[in-house]
């Protein structure tokens, strides 16, 4: 047996890989699944909670951080190309982790977190897209926004979920969607039940930075002027 006492995660990490390659009879254990989750036990080396690789397939726990939904969904999240949901702070630098309204965000300590990824991430993933509206800018819309908890896989002509504000000559768009507090996402800890507006350059693994949280009558804008200026105003 592998002592674990004071090793390093990924000393022991590799040792087990190695391992399930050779109990399968695989090249590689990322032979043997999309993603493959690795639950440390307790006394590895270093003060840790846990990690993963960037469009990857392994992703590794410290101890009883394993048990804990949200950051089971957020090292998966990594695994799946998506960048921390954070906000941009008034001095230039950002809070990578601080937008609380979706898992890659901060993580929790609670084995059954039930939250779910913000509108820059899903429209990342792609889960949505027959529920997407593109706007471009200098154009007046008026638009219903369901909660992602009420998608209707397949059928055409829904209502949108994610609003996407296509922004000229710009890397970076605006997404806006409705965080309802509801079913899977019940466990949202930010934002409830509000309009959000997430900025995300639109591709590939890159930041979200959290701009708005509306209620009804609440509105925001970029703080342009003239064909540069974007306003988003909740009606109901």
């Amino acid at each position: 047996p592998e002592t674990i006492t004071g090793r390093d995660d990924s000393t022991i990490r590799n040792i087990v890989n190695s391992k399930l390659a050779e109990m399968f009879g695989v090249d590689s254990a990322s032979q043997l699944a999309n993603h493959v989750m690795h639950c440390m036990p307790p006394g590895t080396s270093g003060d840790w909670v846990g990690y993963a690789y960037v469009n990857s397939w392994v992703s590794v726990f410290n101890n009883e951080w394993c048990t804990y939904s949200s950051i089971q969904m957020h090292e998966i999240g990594h695994n799946l190309n998506l960048a921390h949901s954070g906000t941009q702070l008034s001095n230039g630098g950002t809070n990578q982790y601080d937008d609380q309204s979706g898992l890659m965000g901060f993580s929790y300590s609670q084995s059954d977190t039930r939250m779910c990824f913000n509108n820059a991430k899903n429209f990342q993933l792609g889960w949505f897209n027959d529920a997407v509206a593109t706007v471009t800018q200098n154009n007046i819309v008026s638009v219903s926004l369901k909660g992602q908890v009420y998608y209707q896989p397949g059928v055409s002509n829904q209502d949108p979920v994610i609003i996407r504000i296509d922004v000229a000559d710009s890397t970076e768009n605006y997404y806006v969607g409705f965080n309802h507090q509801s079913s899977y996402n019940l466990d949202t800890n930010e934002y409830a039940n509000k309009v959000t507006i997430q900025r995300y350059q639109g591709t590939g693994y890159a930041l979200s930075f959290v701009e708005a949280s509306l209620g009804s009558g609440q509105s925001w804008n970029n703080g342009e002027s003239g064909e540069d200026r974007i306003e988003v105003k909740v009606t109901s």
